[in-house]
């Protein structure tokens, strides 16, 4: 990936994605270390979904085995490049990819 490049995009098309930015290894750490976590939420939670019904957001915390800084280095460097005030920083657990998304203006 080419910082630049993604940065163009992002200008261009308003969003960028970020493929195969963490190791198949480090996903796996990350699901080990969220799964008790995100369980022992569900069970006290279950029925107080904090998104709509049966929606619930969990924060993920910022340590290992959640969390691994050295991962996001060319999203952060993007994002510090290109921020504006309402940048969304979303990811995709399902594909592992994560977006950088910036509204466009009407």
């Amino acid at each position: 990936m080419l910082v630049e490049d993604k940065i163009a995009e992002l200008q261009d098309r308003g969003f960028c994605v970020l493929q195969a930015q963490f190791a198949k290894s480090l996903v796996e750490a990350c699901r080990e270390g969220l799964w008790p976590i995100l369980l022992e939420y569900i069970e006290g939670h279950r029925d107080q979904p904090n998104r709509g019904p049966h929606r619930h957001f969990l924060a993920m915390p910022f340590e290992p085995l959640c969390f691994a800084p050295e991962c996001g280095v060319g999203m952060l460097t993007i994002a510090a490049r290109s921020i504006r005030s309402r940048a969304v920083w979303r990811s995709l657990a399902t594909s592992q990819q994560s977006i950088l998304h910036f509204p466009t203006e009407d």
